[in-house]
């Protein structure tokens, strides 16, 4: 069973905080999320998610040829692929996909070995 984390970059801080838990509305809206530190201890107060400087990212449960995880809003390069590819969740199918920008087409992930997969960057 793959592993179901998250993390989020903080625009205003310039960082990604890993988060424990969500508080959820009953329209089904996030307000707000419980980040963790690197010793996995609450960092307090919880950031509110009614800020426009906070984006959430799935982890897709694989990790690139390095062992680094691999979250929605990554961008990885491919060994025999340029430019590299974003990483983005498709809403209709309930898939990660490789995006890519520059021939306008999408890839199922396992449509490629994640041993010629880097994550580069981040959105």
């Amino acid at each position: 069973m793959r592993e179901i984390k998250f993390r989020a970059w903080d625009k205003e801080e310039g960082e990604f905080i890993n988060i424990r838990s969500f508080g959820i509305l009953e329209n089904g809206e996030v307000w707000y999320v419980q980040a963790i530190d690197e010793n996995e201890r609450d960092i307090d107060p919880p950031y509110f998610t009614d800020r426009d400087d906070l984006v959430i990212m799935q982890y897709t449960g694989l990790k690139d040829k390095n062992g680094r995880e691999i979250y929605e809003g990554d961008i990885c390069s491919i060994d025999h692929s340029e430019p590299p590819v974003l990483i983005r969740y498709e809403d209709t199918k309930g898939r990660f996909i490789f995006e890519d920008k520059f021939y306008e087409t999408e890839w199922k992930i396992d449509d490629f070995h994640l041993d010629e997969l880097k994550v580069v960057g981040n959105i």
